[in-house]
């Protein structure tokens, strides 16, 4: 699956950690590391990223965490008929 993750408003002084996590009680125990967003001087980010073992699942989220308290998750994403 590919993803495209856009960030505003983030926070400049770090790159953000970017996972793709299964809509499921305890989706930690799906979630796939889309590596490293860098954010520029503005608080604005973007990255295409490829996850792989997504087959048998709908619903699912991105998390971005900076490494200082910030992070944020999208709306959940819903694929397939």
């Amino acid at each position: 699956m590919t993803t495209t993750v856009d960030i505003v408003g983030g926070d400049p002084t770090s790159d953000y950690a970017l996972w793709l996590y299964y809509d499921a009680p305890n989706p930690c125990n799906y979630g796939r590391h889309l590596g490293k967003i860098k954010i520029d001087s503005s608080g604005h980010g973007h990255k295409v990223a490829t996850a792989i073992g997504t087959s048998g699942q709908n619903d699912w989220i991105v998390f971005a965490e900076n490494g200082n308290g910030f992070y944020d998750t999208s709306q959940i994403a819903h694929l397939g008929a």
